[in-house]
């Protein structure tokens, strides 16, 4: 990892020296992000899968052509919490999702092992601070308090979720059981994409910046 930063590093000069620009500020990250990961079904950055079977919840504007063409065509959509079906401005769209054979799952590691991982690819890779939400069980918070107060200097990026009794209103992952993943898939719509130039009427691709971390959040994959 640490050879595969230096090359990184050694070519962004040399090429920015050859092009008469400054050199990159930061070059190695952790990808793919949240939103590129759910386009290629994998786990998101460094995370494990949430688990074997699980919904995936999105949110989306009510005005984006992309949810007035999944609505239409039968995807289950939630008006956001806090918000009714004829006003709401975002929409929550149900994906049920089985994860490849041979994943590795949250559930498969402790919460010490998450923050181990992470404190590899920060000190061994990336140049900033790699975005990760920790599960931890009831019994773990004494051992994560000792290693933040262990590893103070070089934390940032990190947030952290109870590993389980956290049930709350549209969350984006559900962990459900094979029958209702086999009940949920069967139901769900084929999708015709191809319609989705039919909902458009401005151009939605303007490129925005993607955060990992703002507004004192992080991303949860």
């Amino acid at each position: 990892m640490r050879k595969m930063r230096a090359v990184t590093i050694k070519a962004n000069a040399a090429y920015a020296k050859r092009f008469g620009i400054n050199a990159s500020s930061s070059i190695t990250c952790v990808k793919p992000s949240g939103t590129v990961s759910q386009t290629f079904d994998c786990s998101s950055g460094i995370h494990p899968r949430h688990s074997q079977y699980y919904i995936r919840r999105v949110r989306i504007s009510a005005t984006d052509s992309l949810y007035k063409m999944m609505r239409d065509q039968g995807v289950k959509a939630h008006p956001e919490v806090g918000q009714n079906a004829n006003e709401a401005t975002t929409f929550v769209l149900e994906f049920p999702v089985k994860a490849p054979n041979g994943s590795l799952y949250k559930n498969d590691l402790t919460a010490i092992e998450q923050l181990e991982y992470w404190k590899m690819v920060k000190l061994n890779f990336t140049e900033h601070n790699p975005s990760a939400t920790i599960s931890v069980g009831d019994e773990e918070w004494v051992a994560v308090v000792a290693w933040i107060s262990d590893n103070w200097d070089i934390i940032g990026g990190l947030s952290f979720l109870p590993r389980e009794n956290h049930v709350y209103r549209l969350a984006p992952y559900e962990t459900i059981d094979k029958k209702t993943y086999e009940a949920l898939a069967s139901k769900f719509p084929v999708i015709d994409y191809s319609k989705l130039i039919i909902y458009e009427r401005t151009d939605e691709t303007e490129q925005t910046q993607e955060l990992a971390c703002a507004g004192g959040t992080c991303e949860i994959i």
